[in-house]
């Protein structure tokens, strides 16, 4: 899948970048700036450099900074605006998964984490502490820009392949080979990041995307893609906006036609719209489309449920006779209750259905 590149970082124009130490933690401040200095070379002009901030969280019986204190830090930290990115530095977070890492927020900004513990631990025994902190914050600060674009160049989520670039995932033989035959740690990114960092800077048309116009921008790239619609349906409604949602659930549909999951969520967005025998229709469809035993059971779950509801319609004599089918009782716990019950509820929601549309 191609990846659109957040070329409004690379413009530089209103980019801040600040520093928070959760709870004081300690930090090589020279290692950061180093690290900060190399990502904004690629700028065509340099960011705002925010003062350094300290904020105080809870911490758990362990006395680590849970999950949910560290996103509820995030949330109330994060600038409004799409060009900031928020670096937060911590010492005793709950079960860190990885040295740091990158998190686009909804409005477009960045917060990167660095998990000073596991970064020093980490420490490759021929580097410097200095430059393996800087190449770790480069390292996450360049995964903001969204490279590498290429799909035939990802792997390993927003990685590169080429293990002398920056990007690239881990320290393993092949970074190591790579390392000793240029004589020096990777420090930078590869050609093929570059020039498609370059490229998008000398294309960028001014825009500033939030994570709605960026998932416009990866539909554009990749029109055939199911998920993508049906994410930005999701993310429609959020937003309230329904109508726009349902269309993104309809194209995603369409896409991929075998796909259970899509029926039932088109089936809540017509239940936002009050299209009752649309929502049946569809969680119907999810039904006989499930992809396995939880899937079928979801979508009985939901059919039932708004069966339920209409029952109290007194117009809608079809759900009325099928609310009150012996198979009620069942969810599907046996494939052939699950078929048994699916040909009764079709049959039954065939029938006329009062003046519900």
């Amino acid at each position: 899948m191609e990846h659109p590149i957040r070329a409004h970082l690379l413009a530089g124009r209103g980019v801040r970048i600040q520093v928070v130490r959760v709870n004081g933690t300690a930090y090589l401040r020279q290692a950061v700036e180093d690290g900060i200095a190399r990502f904004a070379s690629y700028m065509a002009e340099p960011p705002q450099r925010e003062p350094d901030a300290v904020d105080e969280v809870e911490v758990n019986g362990d006395g680590h900074v849970t999950r949910a204190s560290l996103e509820s830090l995030i949330e109330r930290r994060r600038c409004t605006e799409p060009c900031d990115i928020t670096i937060f530095i911590g010492s005793a977070l709950e079960a860190p998964q990885y040295r740091g890492q990158c998190m686009t927020r909804p409005n477009g900004s960045h917060a990167v984490v660095i998990y000073a513990p596991r970064l020093n631990r980490s420490k490759p025994p021929v580097l410097s502490l200095r430059l393996w902190w800087s190449i770790v914050v480069s390292h996450e600060l360049f995964h903001a820009l969204g490279l590498p674009a290429d799909r035939g160049r990802r792997w390993c989520g927003p990685h590169c392949t080429n293990p002398g670039c920056i990007l690239y995932a881990r320290v393993d033989w092949r970074s190591v080979c790579r390392a000793i035959a240029d004589f020096h740690a990777t420090t930078d990114l590869c050609a093929d990041c570059r020039r498609e960092a370059r490229q998008a800077g000398t294309e960028y048309d001014g825009d500033v995307l939030d994570e709605l116009g960026e998932m416009g921008e990866l539909i554009r790239l990749n029109p055939g893609v199911a998920w993508l619609c049906w994410r930005r349906a999701q993310m429609r409604c959020d937003r309230g906006d329904i109508a726009s949602a349902l269309e993104d659930q309809n194209r995603a549909v369409e896409l991929d036609p075998d796909d259970g999951r899509s029926y039932a969520e088109r089936a809540h967005i017509y239940l936002k719209l009050e299209r009752y025998l649309d929502a049946g229709d569809d969680f119907a469809a999810a039904l006989c489309l499930g992809s396995d035993e939880k899937a079928s059971r979801n979508a009985c779950n939901n059919l039932i449920s708004l069966i339920d509801y209409l029952f109290t319609q007194p117009t809608v004599d079809a759900a009325r006779a099928l609310a009150i089918t012996e198979q009620r009782a069942h969810t599907g716990d046996e494939d052939a209750e699950v078929a048994a019950w699916f040909d009764r509820a079709a049959n039954a929601w065939g029938s006329p259905a009062g003046s519900i549309d």
